[in-house]
C-alpha cells in the first residue's frame, strides 16, 4: 500500500477473510464493505457446535465492522438483520446474474 498509495475500500468476502479486513481497516482507516452471500446458521440449520460458533460470531464481526454490507436477495437481507441486528439501511442487494441475463448483457456489447 506504501508504493501504490491508498486504497479507498476494503471488499471483504465472507468470514474467511474477516480478521484481515478489519486488520488493515484499524491499521489504515479504510472502510470495509463485505459481501455476504451465505451464513453458518443458515448452512446448518442453526449453531451446533464451537466451530460454528467461531464462524458465527466471525461473521458478525465483520458485518459490524463493515460501513456496508452487500447480500443477494432481499432473503439475505432480512437474515442478516434478524441473525445480526444490522439496520437494514447498511445493507444493500446485488442479486446474482442469471445465465439467461449473462447472455443478454453479452449480446448487447456486440
Amino acid at each position: 500500500m506504501q508504493k501504490n498509495g491508498k486504497f479507498d475500500v476494503i471488499h471483504a468476502h465472507d468470514w474467511l477473510v474477516a480478521y484481515s479486513a478489519k486488520a488493515l481497516k484499524d491499521a489504515y482507516d479504510i472502510p470495509i464493505c463485505a459481501t455476504i452471500h451465505a451464513t453458518e446458521n443458515g448452512r446448518n440449520s442453526g449453531i451446533h457446535d464451537e466451530t460454528q460458533k467461531y464462524i458465527n460470531d466471525t461473521e458478525w464481526m465483520l458485518t459490524y465492522e463493515a460501513t456496508e454490507v452487500i447480500v443477494n436477495s432481499n432473503y439475505m437481507k432480512c437474515e442478516m438483520q434478524r441473525l445480526f441486528g444490522l439496520p437494514f439501511e447498511k445493507i444493500s442487494v446485488i442479486p446474482n446474474r442469471n445465465k439467461y441475463e449473462y447472455v443478454f448483457w453479452n449480446r448487447k456489447r456486440l
